[in-house]
């Protein structure tokens, strides 16, 4: 592998590879997705490092025929609580009349990795979501109605119906991350150094750097958290891809942690 971490940028826009998202349909497996991004960088090889574990969020709303009524259960909600006057009362009645249905998304997230150069930070990982919309349960049921706007989003004991699909698969394109950038940005703002820039300091001194790509077992999840103070705050942590199961380790701050499987 050549060690020039000279990308070409503009190729991997997120303009451009939101559109390939949104243009390539899931099937049995995600090789069309790797394809269509590979063409747009042919002399850096992609693979898919990771597929995270099955989520659910909030989707969107139905009818009981499967029209699409509201694509955002939130924002609906809340335009439509004030369309009722902001009262609870009246938009429930207005949700029962019309028997709308609450839908979920469930979905992976994929992580594909672009190794550019020879140390440990230099590659670019590319976060997409595959998500399943399905519609699950009554927006608002006819036993227990909510006491609140918090419980009419997101009831505690939601009245189920029989699931079925909305529409086909899709992916989603979340975020694209080159580490060795990210991880300098990351690093300005902090006195100490940060636990995971220095695993892969120790990385890039160690006989393992010799061996194999940190990308090969390592992937990174940056994340925000807000501070003591109310702010808010970009961090990351280190996800393994392997799947055996790793033992126990130290981590750098002298904390024990299991590493992700």
């Amino acid at each position: 592998m050549s060690c020039s971490n000279e990308t070409n940028d503009l190729a991997l826009d997120g303009f451009k590879l939101a559109k390939i998202c949104k243009k390539t349909l899931p099937g049995p497996s995600d090789d069309a997705l790797l394809a269509n991004i590979q063409a747009l960088i042919p002399d850096y090889p992609l693979r898919l490092a990771r597929t995270g574990s099955e989520w659910y969020r909030l989707g969107g709303i139905v009818d009981m025929s499967g029209k699409r009524i509201a694509q955002d259960l939130v924002e609906w909600t809340e335009r439509t609580y004030i369309e009722c006057g902001k009262d609870l009362e009246t938009l429930i009645d207005h949700t029962r009349k019309q028997r709308l249905i609450a839908t979920q998304q469930t979905g992976n997230t994929l992580y594909f990795v672009i190794q550019i150069g020879c140390m440990a930070q230099d590659y670019i990982q590319l976060d997409i979501d595959k998500i399943h919309e399905v519609a699950d349960r009554l927006l608002v049921g006819d036993q227990q109605p909510p006491e609140d706007l918090e419980e009419f989003i997101d009831p505690l004991y939601p009245e189920c119906i029989q699931p079925f699909g909305i529409g086909a698969a899709r992916y989603v394109y979340r975020r694209k991350t080159d580490v060795a950038v990210f991880m300098s940005e990351l690093n300005k703002h902090h006195i100490e150094q940060h636990p995971v820039q220095r695993f892969i300091d120790d990385w890039n001194r160690s006989s393992a750097q010799h061996k194999a790509v940190m990308s090969s077992d390592w992937i990174v999840r940056p994340f925000r958290h807000t501070g003591k103070f109310g702010e808010q705050q970009i961090n990351v942590e280190l996800i393994n891809t392997q799947t055996k199961t790793l033992s126990q380790i130290d981590d750098l701050a002298g904390k024990k942690r299991h590493c992700f499987t």
